[in-house]
């Protein structure tokens, strides 16, 4: 072996100059935000550890989409160093990569970044990390805020194996006392397997109805038809906390009991929180007598699915 070839090593690849994070909230909650000029493009731009993201103008909605139902805007910005001098240009993509979910995107304008130094690659890594962390930060607390109109519409439709993935979507947009009671346990992150059992129904012995908005899921109602009586079904209903006090569990509870009732099933029961005291007022609002008795510490609750409450 030669002396060249002693010292020869693999290439190493080009560092990546994009940056991207992930918002775990539905665009549609977002582009409010990003059409409020003092928020997303402050006149002194946001003010980083090491200098300061300056964005130009808010995104501009763009009519590239990479499927029905997602959105994407545009904008450029500056980063500028402790002393306001420009380190880079920088474009900035906002855009729905899944229900539910939005991606922030930033890259340098510049397209020779291989032409770049040691020096100003560092600066534009400390500056570009930090200020997509600060975009980040602000879409999910706006977004926290964000309450519904009284007058939002929602569409109630069955659920579809290809719902999974916004099963999921709803899943990380649920406060943690939401995702307890629903599961009754502190359920950290859901199994695919399990997002796979929850959108595969046979619509008869199981079935579920999802409410939806522009695309994205709020709402699930579900019922599991018991093995032993046909006549019975365990039912479990989720909204997105934004949507409570919208009319949509009593919608799907009211479409859902319809179809429970056509295929013969007599009676929901569940099994629920001592402190989840939503579900008793919405229970008690029910036009029929629901039933509860204690378990455990749990309360066990029985509907009739009488003609009435279906109708």
């Amino acid at each position: 072996m030669t002396r060249s070839m002693e010292h020869t090593r693999p290439a190493s690849p080009p560092p990546s100059y994009v940056l991207e994070r992930r918002v775990n909230q539905p665009a549609y909650v977002i582009a409010r935000t990003l059409r409020d000029r003092t928020k997303i493009a402050p006149v002194d731009g946001f003010a980083l550890d090491t200098g300061t993201l300056v964005i130009d103008e808010p995104p501009r909605p763009t009519a590239r989409a990479a499927a029905r139902g997602q959105r994407s805007w545009r904008t450029t910005a500056r980063l500028l160093g402790v002393r306001g001098q420009l380190v880079a240009r920088v474009d900035i993509e906002i855009a729905s990569w899944a229900p539910g979910s939005t991606s922030v995107q930033l890259r340098p304008s510049d397209h020779r970044t291989h032409r770049w130094g040691a020096r100003r690659a560092r600066r534009y890594f400390a500056l570009a990390h930090a200020g997509v962390d600060r975009l980040e930060r602000l879409l999910n607390d706006e977004a926290a805020s964000y309450v519904p109109a009284r007058d939002a519409k929602f569409k109630i439709r069955p659920i579809e194996a290809g719902d999974f993935e916004g099963l999921r979507a709803l899943f990380w947009r649920l406060s943690p006392e939401s995702v307890y009671f629903r599961f009754l346990a502190p359920v950290q992150r859901p199994p695919e397997r399990f997002l796979h059992h929850l959108a595969e129904v046979d619509h008869n012995a199981r079935d579920a109805l999802v409410a939806v908005v522009d695309e994205q899921i709020v709402g699930v109602a579900r019922y599991d038809r018991n093995d032993t009586d046909p006549r019975r079904a365990e039912v479990a209903v989720v909204v997105e906390d934004a949507w409570h006090r919208h009319g949509i569990a009593t919608r799907l509870t009211s479409e859902l009991s319809k179809s429970a009732h056509d295929r013969g099933i007599e009676q929901f029961t569940a099994t629920v929180s001592a402190d989840n005291r939503a579900i008793a007022t919405f229970v008690r609002s029910l036009p029929v007598r629901a039933t509860w008795a204690w378990d455990a510490g749990q309360r066990q609750l029985a509907i009739p699915l009488r003609h009435h409450i279906v109708s």
